[in-house]
């Protein structure tokens, strides 16, 4: 679906200007699946955002074959997960708008045997710079690995800023509204940073004042229910954060930039990030991201609840039976 795009301008927080959605390359558009055994990701060749995702070990309705989908683009709700590159010389802040990437599969499969699959996407600017977009899915993981490649064929260096981004249609979705417990549970936008283990940032939030955070390391994310979309920078960098709601939308975005990263003529340079969007496993998500795994809210007594999840796994692994563990 055509959708209005707003990434944030390198070096600045709290600023989100609009850029077109029209594409700066003559490559035809495209959707492509990637699959792994526990994911099934649609990307869009326009900008490579993941427009789609499938969640294959849990099913929308007990009995059914039919998996739960997270991420969507459909008309009347939308929920997708965006990232690009902005800077002085990053694709997604070319006057033209953003770049279609050229991929050489339309569907790309985890084989038996194989411990991740990778997508590779490129698209080449009018100087000869090679961005190579990488999206690697791994074998029972949730973790999505978006990473840039730069390889800088020009003659004059070349400036970068990547960013990663949740957008999300702010009215509850028709099919959820009616359900007690999906309507009691949090829907919306929390954070983590050196200060703030965790924090949720609302949808009311957002419209009130855009996030505006800077800090080392951290994740911005989404939360629904039993599940949750979250960008993981790396660690060691200085990250801001930001938030903005799209007027006559109806959408909310909250999102990070990583620092800026310069390469210089006939060099190449590597940026990496990491995306979560699955359930809420705390296990998993505490090794993507410090703190992560206390999207998993257990109220004013975790520190009670925590503990005492930790036991009941323990005693899952022995006994393979939930109801003996409880």
């Amino acid at each position: 679906a055509q959708t209005e795009h707003f990434v944030p301008e390198a070096g600045q927080t709290g600023d989100i200007p609009q850029v077109s959605e029209q594409a700066n390359a003559t490559a035809a558009r495209k959707l492509i699946t990637v699959s792994s055994d526990v994911l099934k990701l649609t990307l869009d060749t326009q900008g490579g955002d993941i427009v789609s995702a499938e969640l294959l070990s849990h099913k929308l309705e007990e009995g059914k074959d039919q998996p739960f989908v997270l991420l969507t683009s459909k008309p009347e709700h939308l929920y997708i997960a965006q990232s690009g590159l902005v800077g002085r010389n990053g694709p997604d802040s070319q006057a033209e708008g953003r770049p279609t990437y050229e991929a050489a599969q339309t569907s790309y499969q985890l084989a038996d045997g194989q411990d991740q699959v990778v997508v590779p996407m490129t698209w080449t600017d009018s100087k000869g710079v090679v961005f190579t977009k990488e999206f690697i899915l791994k074998r029972g993981d949730y973790a999505v690995g978006v990473d840039y490649k730069i390889d800088n064929k020009s003659t004059e260096p070349v400036q970068v800023q990547f960013y990663g981004q949740l957008k999300q249609t702010v009215a509850t979705p028709k099919d959820q509204e009616g359900h007690a417990m999906v309507a009691s549970a949090y829907r919306g936008g929390a954070f983590s940073t050196e200060d703030t283990r965790y924090k949720k940032y609302t949808f009311d939030e957002m419209k009130d004042a855009d996030l505006n955070k800077t800090t080392k390391g951290g994740w911005v994310a989404m939360l629904q229910h039993y599940f949750v979309s979250a960008w993981a920078p790396n660690a060691d960098d200085t990250n801001s954060f930001y938030s903005r709601v799209i007027p006559g939308k109806g959408q909310a975005i909250i999102g990070y930039k990583a620092p800026l990263v310069d390469v210089a003529a006939g060099q190449q340079a590597e940026v990496t990030s990491k995306l979560w969007v699955g359930p809420k496993l705390q296990d998993q998500m505490a090794k993507v991201a410090n703190h992560l795994d206390l999207t998993v809210d257990y109220g004013w007594l975790w520190f009670i609840a925590q503990p005492l999840h930790w036991l009941l796994t323990v005693f899952h692994g022995f006994v393979q039976n939930w109801g003996l563990a409880i």
